[in-house]
């Protein structure tokens, strides 16, 4: 009988599919089945792996040996990366090649590649955040990167220079000032290192040594070293300064480092450029002074290459003087930006002066220089090529004014004939424009740009930097975008948060992935590189230190958070603490006046009132008792004969000896008074005596919101005696003016009932109905005080009478306003109920 067939347990099959694998990979191996990718020809498969990446190619050449035989050719690579970067398909030719921007920084294809991708990869996926600080009080000049990522940011308006590791959010303490006094560094105040003659200012560096120097207003010019700059100890600070026989005769307006730093160039308002040598510290060697006609042209830039003995300066008239031969014979000779044409130094004033944006110098020998010059407001910039020995110059134009006017440029130069040289310009419209600097035409229209960038569509391009492998661009609104150098496509953006106007992006400075900009008085730095999945470099890790990578990321995101959050907090207290120091006496003088039951209207005539009581006292403090006013002087004798009632008043010795009341207190008569706006005018009367009188001015109305002064009468308002219906003044003495006289204390306007408002129809204080009275009883009753005349009276009494008056005013007055309060609390007690 047959045997049932044995069941197949897991382990056979696995046994049985590891068996067909291996059969399977040796015959492919050994060459029994060839696949299609293999039996394609070497043209096709190199098409294929052009659009392969590093890592692509990197494990496909780990497939099969004829894989990696082709992946192991340079060719390979090379048409790879010219298929990636540089937009050349598999089918061109590379002798058509030609990559105006493209520099190559290895030996061999396949490293340039990797390099580059790798580079494109940190720029692109960085997660990185950029962090900012402060380090200066006032906007930033000019900022140098040091080989440590060390900062040095130098202010021109506070003669000071800062230092900072800007990826540590430090700074550090003490500055490096221009004051000349050592050590040259102080406790970290800026008003105590505070230099206000300082004009101009360029900073380098040797290693861990900082170098300053400072061009003055005065002439002077001075340099600071400070070697291990940013280490915590505070080191020796070495301090040079010029002799006063070397110095400018006007003020520095610029200066720069020679490359290697042992020497530097200055150019003054004086039309001199001066060369100096650091060890020892001297002027070694001057220029002439350059004139425009009889006038000197201050020179405003310069640039150098001592090493092939060449200086070219510009002057504030837009010419180019050139110096040649500094270390042999020194030749000089002008250029006129005008016509771009050689020029004696003593040219004919230009109408219109061109100021210089931009200077640059190339120099292939001593003798042969190319010069790059950029004007403000611009579209165009321009090549000259200069012949020294020959003294002849070749112009060429570059721009294009449909992009606007550059704002900034940036030159790249090379002298190997298989790189050529570019020119990199932003403009006012957000285009950055790379232009061929070693392009020729037989036309003279100027050349166009190569390419034109769209960077920023709301802003104008305000700096530029770039290295070997990306391009970076500030805008005026404080936007920061990186592009790549060959592809020119956007790798990553990034946005200062700065407080004012000022958020144009001045300088940009870096040192490999490291990058620095200066934006108004920050400092915003950022590092390209992405965290790997261990969360700290491109490192993996697992585990634990996977777990401590990420903390650590969160921790220092959180600081850098809560730092933020705290100096908003700051900020905010601040402007409370100043609000309410500028609200609160405000605040709490209304509330004293609502307790007062008092408006503020009302506050200023009882200040009225009371400023003219002081004004009276103090007249009559310095009269000694007594009060003269002017318009009065003495008769003369002659003029007629006295009466009997004056000859007994004593004669006027001095002008201080009696008062003359005010004209509003003398009794008027039809005889005696005139109209004048729409008032009695009270009128003198002529008088026979040679005593003193009272001559009237030309009548001005008194303000009516404070009540008047004493003794001024409403419209024609009759003066009601105490119990009498009306009162009406009779000239009935011989001498009106020291006759008899009526001082009231009433006020001045009438008040009707329910309204309360004046004649002239504005709100008054004294207008005011008393609360809980009629208006014929809250019409207060007019309190007359006879004044007994006499011909021998002193009117010292008379200012006391005048005093009392004044006093019932006032206590009328507060009357009026403690009734009113009184009024507004049974109202609103009312309301309420």
């Amino acid at each position: 009988m047959p045997k049932a067939p044995k069941s197949i347990s897991q382990k056979d099959i696995f046994r049985i599919s590891n068996k067909t694998f291996r059969e399977s990979t040796q015959s492919t191996q050994y060459g029994h089945h060839s696949s299609h990718l293999l039996s394609l020809p070497s043209e096709s498969l190199t098409h294929i792996t052009s659009f392969l990446d590093p890592a692509s190619l990197i494990s496909l050449e780990e497939t099969s040996r004829k894989l990696f035989e082709h992946v192991n050719d340079d060719n390979t690579w090379r048409r790879a990366f010219v298929c990636q970067f540089l937009g050349v398909s598999p089918e061109n030719a590379l002798n058509e090649v030609r990559a105006l921007t493209f520099r190559l920084t290895e030996r061999t294809w396949r490293r340039e590649f990797v390099r580059r991708h790798t580079v494109r990869g940190l720029w692109s996926h960085s997660r990185n955040t950029a962090l900012s600080h402060e380090p200066l009080p006032s906007s930033i000049s000019v900022i140098h990167v040091m080989s440590d990522d060390a900062l040095l940011s130098a202010s021109v308006e506070y003669g000071i220079v800062a230092r900072s590791l800007p990826f540590k959010n430090t700074v550090l303490k003490g500055y490096l000032n221009a004051t000349g006094v050592p050590p040259g560094l102080r406790n970290g105040n800026p008003n105590a290192d505070f230099s206000p003659n300082v004009s101009a200012c360029a900073l380098t560096s040797d290693g861990y040594t900082a170098k300053v120097l400072w061009g003055k207003r005065d002439g002077s010019v001075s340099i600071v070293s400070h070697p291990h700059t940013t280490s915590k100890g505070q080191a020796p600070v070495r301090v040079n300064t010029s002799d006063v026989g070397q110095e400018h005769g006007d003020a520095v307006l610029d200066g720069t480092w020679a490359t290697n730093a042992d020497a530097f160039v200055t150019a003054g308002s004086d039309g001199r450029v001066k060369v100096w040598s650091v060890e020892p510290f001297r002027c070694a060697w001057t220029s002439e002074r350059h004139l425009l006609g009889l006038e000197v042209d201050a020179i405003l830039k310069v640039v150098e290459d001592l090493a092939n003995g060449l200086v070219v300066a510009a002057s504030r008239s837009g010419d180019i003087i050139i110096f040649s031969g500094l270390d042999q014979d020194i030749q000089k000779f002008c250029i006129s930006t005008r016509t771009f044409s050689i020029s004696d130094v003593e040219s004919t004033p230009i109408p219109q002066p061109l100021e210089i944006l931009a200077l640059y110098l190339q120099a292939s020998s001593p003798t042969k220089l190319s010069i790059l010059s950029c004007y403000r407001d611009k579209s165009h910039f321009y090549r000259c090529s200069v012949d020294v020995v020959s003294r002849q110059v070749d112009v060429k134009t570059f721009g294009d004014t449909a992009f606007g006017t550059i704002r900034c440029i940036r030159p790249v130069f090379s002298d190997d004939p298989a790189e050529p040289s570019f020119v990199i310009a932003g403009t006012q419209l957000g285009f950055v424009s790379i232009y061929d600097w070693d392009a020729t035409s037989l036309s003279g229209d100027p050349h166009p740009a190569s390419r034109h960038i769209d960077v920023f569509a709301d802003a104008h391009v305000t700096s530029l930097a770039m290295n070997s492998f990306v391009i970076i661009a500030g805008s005026s609104r404080g936007a920061i975008k990186v592009l790549d150098l060959l592809t020119f496509e956007t790798l990553t953006s990034f946005t200062a948060l700065v407080n004012g106007d000022d958020c144009d992006v001045r300088q940009i400075g870096f040192t490999g992935n490291a990058l620095m900009v200066s934006v108004g008085s920050k400092i915003l730095a950022w590092r390209a590189g992405h965290f790997g999945s261990g969360g700290k470099g491109p490192v993996k890790t697992k585990g634990k230190g996977r777990r401590e990578s990420h903390g650590k990321w969160f921790r220092r995101v959180e600081i850098e958070i809560r730092d933020e959050i705290a100096e908003y907090n700051e900020y905010l207290e601040d402007e409370s603490y100043r609000w309410k120091r500028s609200s609160d006496p405000e605040r709490e003088q209304l509330m004293q006046l609502r307790a007062l039951g008092l408006s503020e209207q009302e506050a200023v005539e009882y200040a009225l009132m009371l400023s003219r009581d002081e004004e009276l006292q103090r007249l009559q403090s310095c009269a000694g008792g007594h009060v003269h006013e002017e318009g009065v002087f003495d008769c003369d004798e002659s003029s007629g004969q006295q009466s009997g009632s004056d000859r007994s008043s004593p004669p006027s010795s001095s002008p201080t000896d009696y008062y003359s009341p005010p004209p509003s207190l003398r009794p008027l008569t039809s005889g005696s008074s005139s109209s004048s706006h729409g008032r009695l005018v009270p009128l003198a009367s002529p008088s026979t005596s040679n005593i003193k009188v009272q001559v009237l001015p030309r009548f001005h109305p008194e303000p009516k919101e404070a009540g008047g002064l004493v003794g001024s009468l409403p419209d024609s308002q009759p003066v009601l005696a105490q119990g009498s219906s009306s009162f009406s003044p009779t000239r009935s003495h011989s001498q009106p003016l020291l006759g008899q006289a009526t001082l009231r204390a009433t006020p001045q306007k009438p008040v009707h009932g329910g309204g309360g408002t004046s004649s002239l129809g504005k709100h008054n204080a004294w207008n005011k109905p008393l609360p809980g009275v009629s208006s014929a009883a809250s019409t207060p009753a007019p309190v007359v005080l006879p004044v007994t005349s006499g011909s021998g009276m002193h009117w010292g009494a008379e200012a006391e009478r005048i005093r009392r008056v004044e006093d019932l005013e006032l206590r009328f007055a507060l009357e009026l306003s403690l009734a009113e309060a009184q009024s507004r609390e049974s109202i609103q007690a009312a309301g309420g109920t």
